[in-house]
């Protein structure tokens, strides 16, 4: 459970019955008041203000919004990507559209789901993630998935619970390519740990997708991708991942992007069966019909048009992976090279904790 969250008088039944306004969104400023510092999210960054507070109930809630008013659509990407994932039985945060103190943002219930559960994330496991020696911006792939091989093994896991692990990581690759999900990076990959059972670890369910389906971009562009179907496309195939394989010295997003997805699947029958599931079933319009329904109001028709575009041109592309006609120029003497860099910083680490011990 959240130690520092702000107890409240209302009940989790009254949160969701707070009035919505014109646009769908709780609202919130008479129900929950003003937050003690206390309650404030250590991890995040100074754009967001992240809060945690418990009904009286014992449900335990994280209310986020921008510290400064931000004009982009990210808040509809949260919940339209929390669709999609379920649409393919991946599991996802509960989450919906609030407004407080002025600011529209979103609010998520704990994933925690008992008293002995803990979040760890990618970042816990690894120890330090490295970023690529060329693209600074990137975290090396092949090095993580080394360093999460290597940490699951000294730390006891099964094999069986390894083998999972990797699965349902390779899954959510898929599904954040798809998605165009730009901010992936290593603590915004979860685990569910127990403090009573230590053999338990699994990959938790998915939180933090507000900057996908270029809907984090500033208004105005989306407004443009969204009446300039060509332009929507290419800033789609622009999409870097965060964690990411670097195929050659001149490798731009498009290529990337489709690296990272062919080096996850790897050949894996199964994982390649889940992107063809995947690529056929995610379906915008039915996420966003879904939405309005709930919200009890109309999405901004540019939301829409754009979340779509970038779906399905990831769709296309997925489908040149699965047809074998995705091309990518891998340059082995440059991955290598780069793979070097990476294990000698790894050994000076390592040496110098050595010695301050």
């Amino acid at each position: 459970m959240i130690q520092n969250a702000m107890k409240c008088k209302f009940s989790s039944k009254d949160l969701f019955a707070a009035k919505r306004n014109e646009d769908g969104m709780l609202e919130l400023d008479e129900m929950i008041g003003d937050f003690p510092t206390y309650s404030r999210e250590k991890v995040g960054t100074a754009e967001r203000q992240k809060n945690w507070f418990e009904t009286k109930d014992g449900k335990q809630y994280m209310l986020k919004t921008s510290v400064d008013r931000i004009d982009n659509y990210s808040h509809y990407a949260e919940l339209i990507a929390m669709k999609l994932a379920r649409q393919v039985g991946l599991g996802y945060a509960n989450y919906d559209l609030v407004k407080y103190d002025g600011k529209v943002g979103v609010i998520t219930e704990s994933i925690l789901e008992k008293e002995d559960d803990v979040l760890l994330s990618f970042e816990d496991l690894i120890g330090t993630s490295m970023a690529h020696p060329d693209n600074p911006s990137i975290i090396d792939y092949p090095d993580s998935m080394r360093m999460l091989a290597k940490s699951l093994k000294e730390n006891g896991y099964s094999e069986q619970t390894q083998k999972k692990i990797i699965k349902d990581l390779g899954k959510l690759r898929v599904f954040d390519f798809l998605v165009g999900a730009e901010d992936r990076h290593t603590e915004n990959i979860g685990f569910m740990a127990n403090k009573k059972d230590k053999t338990k670890l699994e990959v938790s369910k998915i939180f933090d997708t507000e900057n996908s389906l270029l809907l984090a971009d500033h208004v105005e562009d989306v407004m443009a991708y969204a009446f300039d179907p060509k332009r929507c496309e290419q800033a789609a195939k622009d999409v870097i991942p965060k964690v990411a394989l670097v195929p050659n010295e001149d490798a731009q997003g498009e290529e990337i992007a489709d690296a990272t997805l062919e080096v996850t699947l790897s050949d894996d029958f199964e994982l390649e069966d889940f992107l063809s599931y995947a690529t056929e079933t995610m379906d915008v319009d039915k996420a966003t019909k879904e939405l309005e329904e709930e919200l009890g109001t109309t999405l901004p028709i540019e939301v829409k048009r754009v979340a779509k575009a970038v779906l399905e041109t990831n769709k296309r592309r997925a489908k040149d992976y699965l047809y074998g006609e995705m091309e990518v120029d891998y340059d082995s003497d440059y991955i290598d090279k780069n793979k070097q860099i990476i294990n000698d910083v790894r050994e000076k680490q390592k040496k110098d904790i050595e010695d301050i011990d």
